[in-house]
C-alpha cells in the first residue's frame, strides 16, 4: 500500500493507534485556575462544565469494602450547597478494574437506585490516578515543568 510513496522505511505507528490518540478526550487530572469557582457556583452551566470534564472517568476507592471501582456518570452532577462542597460528582459502581467490561450506559435512575455522590477534591483526583481509564480517555497531569516565581530575597534588594 505504501510502496509507491516510499513510506515503507519510516516505521509508522498503526493508524488505529493514531486515530485513538487524536480522537480521545483529555482528562486534566488537576484543578484548573477557575475550578474552585465552578465547583462552588450553583449555575446549571457550571454543573454541565463539570460533567463534561469528569464524565466517564474511573476512580478507585480503597476505603470502601476493601476497594471498589467507580465511574463518574455522564448525565448530571448534584448541587449540595457551598458548605457541603458545591457540585458533587455522581457515580456508579463498576464490576471490575477493567474499563472494557463496564456497561456502555449509566445505570438507570429509579425509586430503588439513586447514584451516590462524591466531593470533587484532591482526594478524588488521587483516586482517579489509581484507576485504569477507558480507551477513549487520556489522563494528563499538571505541567510540573512550570517554574514558580522565586520569593523576594531582601538581601538581594537595593535600597
Amino acid at each position: 500500500m505504501w510502496d509507491g510513496l516510499g513510506l515503507d522505511k519510516w516505521a509508522y505507528t498503526e493508524a488505529s493507534a493514531l486515530h485513538l490518540y487524536a480522537t480521545s478526550r483529555r482528562f486534566y487530572n488537576y484543578f484548573e485556575d477557575a475550578h474552585t469557582d465552578v465547583i462552588n457556583n450553583q449555575k446549571v452551566e457550571n454543573g454541565a462544565t463539570l460533567v463534561a470534564k469528569y464524565k466517564g472517568t474511573h476512580f478507585f476507592d480503597a476505603g470502601i469494602e476493601g476497594g471498589t471501582y467507580y465511574r463518574v456518570r455522564s448525565d448530571q452532577f448534584t448541587w449540595a450547597g457551598k458548605r457541603a462542597g458545591g457540585w458533587l460528582a455522581t457515580y456508579d459502581e463498576m464490576p471490575s478494574s477493567d474499563p472494557s467490561k463496564d456497561p456502555a450506559e449509566d445505570k438507570g435512575r429509579s425509586d430503588e437506585y439513586d447514584p451516590e455522590v462524591y466531593v470533587i477534591n484532591v482526594e478524588l483526583h488521587r483516586m482517579i490516578v489509581e484507576a485504569d481509564q477507558a480507551a477513549g480517555i487520556i489522563r494528563e497531569a499538571a505541567d510540573e515543568e512550570e517554574e514558580e516565581e522565586e520569593p523576594l530575597n531582601p538581601s538581594n534588594m537595593r535600597t
